[in-house]
């Protein structure tokens, strides 16, 4: 948000019009000729956040390490909202938290309140203790995804692989009985074309929440989820947990990926789950609508450290809703009121 403050309020470019008509690469690569302090800022941000993004916990997945088009589509976001600033978010945090410690605090005799204080203190602790865990184990996890990248790397160079990539296609141990001389099979770009087209065919399938299985796991099995009804594609309303309270009436928008569009201008974030790399969308969303989670999941607690509405939990919530669609979020009572089923640019 800071970055986007600088390079909204610089004389030496619009930045705001041209984020909007470059491409995210070439933006920032015009901002490190132009904008050489928020270049800069830009490099020390990747320097101590690259790892954080959606998928962290994927070895596979391409972080801001390697590419940095989804840090400039949040700039982009930011910089739309010179509403949005750091200071001012974390104020009206301390403000609602202050308000509802004093509304329960009025309930409690004199012993309950400090014994209230000390809760809140031992909680603050742990998920304090909680979030520096998950960060240090995704900065973990980049330093293996280095490791591995550099191993790829090194079989391409030596025509074993046809890109460094391909390497996330193999195993560990298929790795190393390779190096040591003693694999099944040495032919590790045969092995990765089969695991590219058995994995196609894993992003392609709907799967259940939950799989049960009998016998031999993959002999006789289905993996495929249940169809969703009729009758629950067409509610009127789904519910869910609700996470913050809050009503909002604004359009969904899906996303799924850092490749898709990002630009939510007050919408309905809408998602299957979400992970600590998704917050940096949230600050520009109306409201948050995920399909999976629970009070203690990520998406929860950054929607109520920014006091955005939220419902999380909320069954089969993809096969039902649609991107586009305008409904009424209730973070409080936890459901999702549609007003139209088809979104205006779809109806006849």
């Amino acid at each position: 948000m800071r970055i986007a403050a600088k390079l909204r309020t610089s004389t030496r470019q619009d930045w705001p019009t041209l984020s909007a008509e470059l491409e995210p690469s070439e933006f920032l690569a015009r901002v490190s000729v132009d904008e050489p302090s928020a270049a800069r800022d830009i490099e020390a941000y990747v320097s101590r956040y690259g790892d954080r993004t959606m998928g962290e916990l994927k070895l596979e997945t391409i972080t801001l390490r390697e590419d940095r088009d989804f840090l400039a589509r949040i700039l982009d976001n930011y910089m739309s909202r010179p509403d949005l600033k750091p200071q001012d978010i974390q104020r009206r945090e301390r403000e609602r938290r202050r308000a509802a410690e004093a509304r329960v605090g009025e309930r409690l005799g004199r012993i309950n309140r400090a014994r209230l204080s000390r809760a809140l203190d031992s909680a603050r602790s742990a998920v304090k203790h909680r979030e520096n865990m998950r960060l240090a184990r995704t900065r973990l996890f980049g330093l293996f995804r280095a490791i591995y990248l550099a191993i790829g790397a090194r079989l391409a160079e030596a025509g074993e692989l046809e890109s460094p990539r391909d390497v996330m296609y193999l195993t560990r141990e298929e790795i190393l009985a390779w190096s040591e001389g003693r694999a099944v099979t040495t032919d590790l770009s045969g092995l990765v074309a089969l695991r590219h087209a058995e994995f196609d065919g894993y992003r392609a399938a709907k799967l259940p929440h939950r799989i049960v299985t009998r016998g031999v796991v993959h002999v006789g099995n289905s993996f495929e989820a249940p169809p969703v009804s009729a009758d629950a594609k067409l509610a009127n309303v789904l519910r869910g947990t609700g996470c913050y309270a809050g009503a909002v009436t604004e359009r969904l928008k899906v996303i799924m990926d850092p490749t898709d569009e990002l630009r939510l201008d007050g919408q309905i974030l809408t998602t299957l789950r979400t992970d600590p790399g998704w917050a940096p969308l949230f600050p520009t969303a109306g409201g948050v609508l995920v399909e999976r989670g629970s009070t203690l999941s990520h998406s929860a607690v950054v929607a109520r450290e920014l006091g955005i509405p939220a419902v999380v939990g909320v069954p089969d919530l993809l096969a039902i809703v649609r991107d586009g669609e305008r409904v009424t979020l209730d973070g409080a009572a936890g459901t999702v009121t549609r007003h139209d089923a088809i979104p205006d640019d779809e109806e006849e």
